[in-house]
């Protein structure tokens, strides 16, 4: 009884604050960014059913990508900064495999892929983390090292990090290889608090297919 106590204790519910900057780049013919380049900036909201990625994208579109955690729901709404035009996207289970949209799928972007914990740790707003390391080889055979710091002490089971899969913690810093260059995802803020799952409601729009989408994008 303890222990379920204790679990239930760190399931995290929530936002978390991320910035995420260019960190490497394995093949500089490849982009023209820069070290140091700021990528994005998003907050990740969640709660045991769902969780909601919310993107500002240069104050020109704001994207919201929701993701069921024990199912797979994916959807992701696009509107225009300013205006209130809305894109509304729905993906099937069967786009989000063949597209690779969610964390449970990036496997599909290496060839070899081998994850370890390692014994360093490090604090990440004020939450102890420690490293864990994946090295790859891509399908165009390039190699790429990617570091995750994970907080053992916030649980959201059936999370996803994206080459990572489902790690024992969650990353309050994680590595993102987007095929031209690196990005770190650094967490900035993090506020506790209950978020219902009426927060991950879809809008009151007609939706498309992701399919529909790309054809016509």
């Amino acid at each position: 009884k303890k222990n379920d106590k204790n679990e239930d204790k760190n399931k995290f519910e929530g936002r978390i604050t991320y910035i995420g900057k260019v960190t490497r780049i394995p093949d500089k013919k490849k982009t023209t960014a820069k070290l140091g380049d700021v990528d994005s900036y998003f907050d990740l909201v969640i709660n045991e059913n769902f969780f909601r990625k919310e993107e500002n994208i240069q104050n020109r579109l704001q994207i919201n990508t929701t993701e069921g955690i024990k199912n797979e729901i994916f959807f992701q709404t696009i509107r225009p900064i300013p205006g209130d035009t809305i894109i509304f996207i729905e993906a099937t289970p069967q786009e989000q495999h063949h597209y690779g949209l969610t964390a449970r799928n990036s496997d599909a972007c290496s060839s070899k892929k081998v994850s370890a914990k390692t014994s360093k740790r490090k604090k990440i707003v004020r939450q102890k983390c420690t490293k864990v390391i994946c090295n790859m080889v891509t399908t165009d055979n390039i190699r790429v090292q990617l570091v995750a710091w994970v907080a053992a002490d916030i649980k959201v089971n059936g999370f996803y990090t994206p080459y990572f899969g489902e790690l024992s913690g969650f990353p309050l810093m994680y590595d993102y290889y987007n095929g031209e260059y690196v990005v770190t995802y650094t967490a900035t803020k993090i506020k506790k608090g209950t978020i219902l799952d009426s927060y991950f409601s879809r809008p009151n729009t007609q939706s498309i297919t992701m399919t529909e989408y790309l054809n016509n994008n």
